[in-house]
């Protein structure tokens, strides 16, 4: 069962993976709000750092998400100094479910071992993630993208409330290891219920789950409840990359034409970046 097995792997890491993975530990639960969090953000940037991490909510690159490797809008991490790393953690702890934490470190974790595997440290480098904020944290309309090769999360809020965690990349290379402290496979429970899920509904329910455990709740219940209501990636077909589950509204893209490689793209036409046209 997919949501079981990507559970475990999760409960898995220890602290001292993860610390690893973001280079500064595990930093403890916070009371504040997610715009307070997105805000103390702000306060640790430099002018310099901040036209980097900073644009207006309208701005076009807000709806600019990909799973290759490259610069992106935003700021790096590895060019954030400690202060901003810190703040910038706490920031995706305090809007992200503990399960979407800790993908995001497998991820990263996994760019890391891709990096040592390629004997190319420099490119594939777990501190080449970005974090962009759109708009004013807590003032009408805002969100945040964290995004790298193969990551991408986009949060969207009003005022201080979240209306929307999608779009969503999750994407694994390599997807089977044997390196210490990493799970053995990342995604490829979702890609076998995929390939089941045209016949079996409990598939297709461990998908949806799957691509929103990084949603915290409440939010979350309730939007898969919408995704189940509009009977969301009931429909299954072939791509030349792998397969596609779709429907009226909401789509889920699976690449596995790589060896040992996995893209996972969800896009939902009705809430990706909070349904603002």
């Amino acid at each position: 069962m997919l949501a079981i097995t990507v559970r475990k792997h999760l409960i898995r890491a220890t602290g001292a993976v993860i610390g690893a993975i973001l280079s500064i530990g595990i930093v403890s639960a916070h009371a504040e709000s997610p715009a307070a969090a997105a805000k103390a953000f702000i306060e640790t940037l430099s002018k310099d750092e901040a036209r980097n991490a900073l644009a207006a909510f309208d701005a076009s690159d807000r709806k600019n998400i990909r799973f290759t490797p490259g610069r992106r809008g935003g700021l790096s991490l590895k060019a954030m100094d400690a202060g901003s790393r810190v703040a910038a953690t706490r920031l995706l702890e305090k809007t992200l479910s503990a399960d979407g934490v800790r993908m995001v470190g497998y991820i990263r974790q996994r760019e890391k071992i891709l990096g040592e595997i390629t004997d190319n440290p420099g490119y594939r480098d777990p501190d080449l993630y970005y974090l962009a904020i759109f708009g004013d944290p807590g003032k009408g309309l805002w969100s945040y993208r964290f995004e790298g090769h193969h990551l991408s999360i986009n949060m969207t809020y009003r005022d201080d409330k979240l209306i929307s965690g999608v779009p969503v990349i999750l994407a694994s290379n390599p997807e089977k290891t044997d390196f210490p402290g990493a799970p053995a496979e990342l995604l490829g429970p979702l890609v076998r219920d995929a390939r089941a899920s045209a016949a079996d509904e409990a598939a297709r329910k461990r998908i949806i789950e799957a691509m929103t455990a990084h949603i915290p709740e409440p939010f979350r219940a309730k939007y898969r409840a919408g995704l189940s209501g509009r009977n969301a990636l009931a429909k299954h077909r072939k791509t030349w990359g792998g397969m596609e589950l779709h429907s009226d509204n909401a789509i889920l893209e699976i690449e596995t034409d790589q060896t040992n490689h996995i893209h996972i793209t969800f896009r939902d036409r009705v809430w990706d970046f909070g349904g603002v046209k």
